[in-house]
């Protein structure tokens, strides 16, 4: 169907759908498909799809990946769409070297903590926690938050496949690590081994 709206030109309703899929898409692992459709949007089509296509480059290209969640950011009206880009921008950060400039991301974060603790679907917790916890775990260890985080990336370890998997279990083992949960760390150990 996205590609009929495409081939019609109909960018506005094309634009619409892209939006409503691409959640999915992310979660089946489908970005380079996800990008195609973003890619043969006009730019101001496009442009209203920044998070998307920031998401999609995250793994290849996490500087310019930044650069779109920026533009997202700016744009977003909403405390889910804010903490979608934190949690973006953290992980291209982190990707980069680029830890120093995560407080701004936190701050985000933290003015939006009410939401960030509201637990969402799996799909959504794996698209966010693992940003998340990372921009705190690698910055601000010892923020209310990283605990809360890190019992959802806990939870989040079973789904293997998941894009921001490694990252995660990076960030959750340096959390662990640097509370001293040394037991905690070692029963995860052998749940993932099992």
């Amino acid at each position: 169907g996205l590609q009929r709206l495409i081939e019609a030109e109909d960018w506005d309703e094309a634009a619409t759908q892209i939006a409503h899929c691409a959640p999915r898409y992310v979660a089946d692992g489908r970005l380079q498909a996800l990008r195609q459709h973003l890619d043969a949007l006009p730019a101001a089509a496009s442009e209203l799809l920044a998070y998307w296509r920031g998401v999609c480059a995250l793994d290849a290209a996490p500087a310019a990946a930044l650069a779109d969640i920026r533009l997202a950011a700016a744009a977003a009206t909403d405390a889910d769409a804010l903490l979608a880009a934190a949690a973006g921008a953290a992980t291209a950060l982190v990707a980069t070297g680029r830890v120093a400039e995560l407080d701004p991301w936190i701050d985000m974060l933290t003015t939006h903590a009410d939401a960030a603790l509201a637990a969402g679907d799996a799909d959504t917790e794996m698209r966010l926690v693992p940003g998340l916890l990372a921009a705190l775990i690698y910055r601000q260890p010892w923020h209310a938050l990283a605990e809360p985080l890190a019992e959802r990336a806990e939870r989040l370890l079973h789904d293997e496949s998941a894009a921001g998997q490694r990252q995660l279990m990076g960030a959750l083992v340096f959390h662990l690590l640097w509370r001293g949960h040394v037991d905690r760390l070692e029963r995860i150990v052998l749940r993932i081994d099992a």
